[in-house]
């Protein structure tokens, strides 16, 4: 009953926002309060493990509820409750809230469905359901831009549909049923050409759901264009649910054993996953770099950081999967707070174009620190929690005998430090334009969230057990030795981190940095253009804000690699459905004369089918 209870939520939620939305009291009031008691509920069944089926005509249609699946449901709740409290203001002024928040719950309804499936026909149809709200909400504003970003999504969806529904009845026939422990059982036994079938055909649908690379272009435009609070929880959640399918195809159908599986003496699926994490760590978070506008730049880190996270599942190791699932809790707090500080922001100043913004930092030091704390957690930076799923990723991927991957994670997190430097220097630093003279702090119900995911940020740095117990229940769910942890870091006999250590160093030491300054000499508080940088003399003019081409060695460089084929590709399939559907309509028009000659064609084709049969 558990199970009904959480999943009814969110459904009656977007049912009532879209019958009383146009009452915005009333509209934020449900909104919150359902949005609450979805978070409550979740929280409620921590350690249960239950199961729910229903029959649909010959079909057994089977949720379960396990540590997994708890671990993902919390983090769709908890990040859905904060956008819900954020939004709430931040939306008040569009017209069509009602359609919004219909399309956005159902999307969370679908994705509670997901990760509570027991078997892949449920799976399957709320993956579509998702896929469907999840177009809806990226088209909010009606612009060209937002169509054209959201067919690009949309094709390569139908494409990973496609091929996941061709697994899925092969499946069935050969297997005989879709639950997850019969299929798992089947796949054991049967021989390795359809075991490898079946793998490449399920994990290339779940790397275009998760953005990885080379099948990761659909997502900056995709994400950039859609409204700011709807950009967050995408980033922070749903291109994770392609990476939960990984998880279950690799350590529930598969059973973790992926090594066994070889294509040949030299190469596993194991290997080639790998890879695919490898590229996906360095090449997007270089692209980064190169972004002006701070929701695009971000979407950018949204696909390589998903590198380190398909990179612990790979490797598998108790400590690297360990840390794979921490990032993945770890990238959507600090991602999140790292929207929400944009899209404070945008609210305030109209843009996120880095190119107009600076200066910042004094009309609204909430939202600074927001994009601070959340930036030092996205480089994996101490003491905030980024910084210890990264290292539980190099430590394992050096120990697992993978140093290149070591290495790409490595680079990975270099060409991050250098794209938030950037980010958040543009935004907040540097000289304010005369225009934001009068940019004020958002209100604090807006705030409110930031302060959330600020202190969530820093305790997981603090006290990685609170994420690493309900991690260490998944792994012995998967039959694997669990993680030895303490309260603020790693066992000794799995390498010892402390970060209380770390913390009581850091803070001794800018404890010690205030005091030098406050002993020091006398500071002089001058005007903003009375300074100089770089040799210059800064005036209104020349300004202290040095992000147009702040990296051009590198991008020409990047430029030279990134051919962007498959982006070019998507866009020519997409002409080629625009012609068809033109051609289509011409057909269907109501013309006597279209479908006389349709039916013969139809029937000349057939006959000479029969024929030559």
């Amino acid at each position: 009953m558990g199970i009904i209870k959480i999943l009814l939520v969110p459904l009656a939620a977007a049912f009532l926002l879209l019958i009383t939305g146009r009452t915005r009291i009333l509209r934020e009031v449900l909104a919150v309060g359902l949005s609450g008691l979805f978070l409550g509920l979740s929280l409620f069944l921590y350690g249960h493990e239950t199961s729910f089926s229903l029959k649909l005509f010959s079909f057994q249609l089977s949720f379960s509820l396990n540590p997994l699946s708890w671990f993902f449901l919390f983090m769709v709740s908890f990040f859905t409750f904060l956008t819900v409290i954020y939004s709430a203001r931040f939306d008040y002024q569009k017209n069509n809230l009602s359609w919004f928040h219909f399309a956005f719950f159902m999307k969370v309804f679908s994705m509670a469905a997901i990760v509570l499936a027991s078997d892949l026909l449920v799976f399957f149809i709320f993956w579509e359901i998702m896929s469907l709200f999840t177009y809806f909400l990226m088209v909010q504003k009606g612009g060209e831009k937002d169509f054209s970003a959201g067919a690009k999504y949309l094709i390569l969806s139908l494409f990973a549909s496609v091929v996941f529904l061709v697994v899925l009845v092969s499946l069935y026939f050969k297997a005989g049923s879709l639950n997850y422990l019969d299929v798992s059982t089947y796949l054991l036994r049967t021989n390795l050409s359809y075991t490898v079938f079946v793998f490449c055909g399920l994990v290339l649908a779940f790397l275009v759901k998760s953005a990885s690379f080379p099948l990761h272009y659909w997502l900056p435009d995709s994400y950039s264009n859609a409204p700011t609070t709807f950009t967050a929880f995408l980033s922070a959640l749903s291109s994770r649910m392609g990476l939960y399918g990984i998880i279950l195809l690799i350590y529930i159908l598969f059973s973790g054993d992926l090594s066994s599986f070889r294509l040949s003496h030299f190469v596993n699926l194991r290997y080639i996953l790998g890879v695919i994490a490898a590229f996906t760590m360095v090449i997007p978070t270089f692209t980064a770099l190169m972004q002006d506008d701070a929701k695009r730049l971000m979407t950018w880190h949204s696909i390589g950081q998903g590198g380190y996270m398909l990179l612990g599942i790979a490797v598998g190791t108790p400590m690297a999967l360990a840390g794979g699932l921490f990032h993945i809790i770890n990238y959507a707090s600090y991602i999140l707070l790292i929207f929400l500080g944009i899209g404070a922001v945008e609210m305030r100043s109209g843009t996120t174009n880095l190119n107009k913004l600076g200066g910042l930092i004094k009309k609204m030091p909430v939202s600074f620190l927001a994009v601070l704390f959340g930036i030092i957690g996205l480089a994996g930076i101490p003491p905030m929690n980024g910084f210890v799923s990264k290292w539980l990723l190099y430590k394992s991927t050096i120990a697992a005998g993978f140093p290149f991957l070591a290495l790409a994670a490595f680079l990975g997190t270099i060409g991050t430090i250098l794209s938030v430097y950037k980010f958040i220097h543009n935004i907040f630093l540097g000289q304010l334009d005369g225009s934001y003279q009068k940019v004020k702090e958002v209100p604090f119900l807006m705030q409110l969230p930031m302060y959330v995911l600020m202190v969530m940020v820093w305790a997981l740095g603090i006290f990685p057990s609170l994420a690493l117990e309900p991690i260490s229940r998944i792994q012995m769910f998967f039959g694997r030795e669990p993680l030895s942890f303490s309260t603020s870091g790693v066992a000794l006999s799995a390498g010892h981190l402390n970060m209380l250590t770390i913390n009581f160093v850091m803070g001794a030491m800018l404890v010690l940095a205030a005091a030098v300054f406050l002993i020091g000499h006398r500071r002089i508080i001058v005007s903003q253009y009375n300074n100089y940088a770089a040799g210059h003399f800064l005036d209104e003019k020349t300004k202290y804000n040095y992000n147009y081409h702040f990296y051009p060695t590198l991008q020409r460089f990047i430029d030279s690699c990134n051919k962007e084929f498959i982006n070019r590709g998507v866009d020519s399939i997409a002409r080629g459905a625009r012609q068809v559907s033109w051609f289509l309509r011409r057909i269907y028009g109501g013309n006597l004369n279209y479908y006389a000659w349709g039916i013969t064609a139809a029937f000349l084709i057939i006959m000479g089918s029969l024929w030559f049969y």
